[in-house]
């Protein structure tokens, strides 16, 4: 392999590790902070989860201008979107761009697998 290929490979595998572990390294800070209670769930049921984010003032006192808040309420009783959620399994839309996405995947590592078996018979022969 040509040096400067070589190198531009290098600078380019710093560069997007940096800019990967700048945006980890930036989203990790939020864990901290944000909680939500309860931490478990039943199974195909419904819960009430109450979200706490600080506010990070030293003196505890509520912001000028709070956040909005959501409150849910019971459903009518002829309301059409009270209805249960679907049975596990009846919805197939969601299934075609898994399908494709995956497909997708595969055919990418046919062909990385293709041009890394070029490349070591293209270094054999010369």
């Amino acid at each position: 392999m040509h040096p400067t290929l070589r190198r531009a490979g290098v600078r380019a595998d710093i560069v997007l590790g940096s800019v990967a572990a700048a945006a980890i390294g930036g989203a990790v800070p939020a864990f901290a902070h944000v909680t939500a209670q309860p931490g478990t769930a039943a199974k195909g049921g419904y819960t009430v989860i109450n979200f706490r984010v600080p506010d990070e003032s030293d003196t505890g006192a509520e912001p000028a201008h709070p956040a909005p808040t959501v409150r849910p309420t019971a459903a009518a009783a002829d309301d059409p979107h009270s209805d249960p959620p679907p049975a596990v399994g009846t919805d197939t839309m969601a299934r075609w761009p898994a399908g494709a996405g995956l497909l997708v995947g595969v055919l990418g590592l046919g062909a990385g697998g293709a041009a890394a078996r070029r490349g070591r018979n293209r270094k054999v022969d010369s």
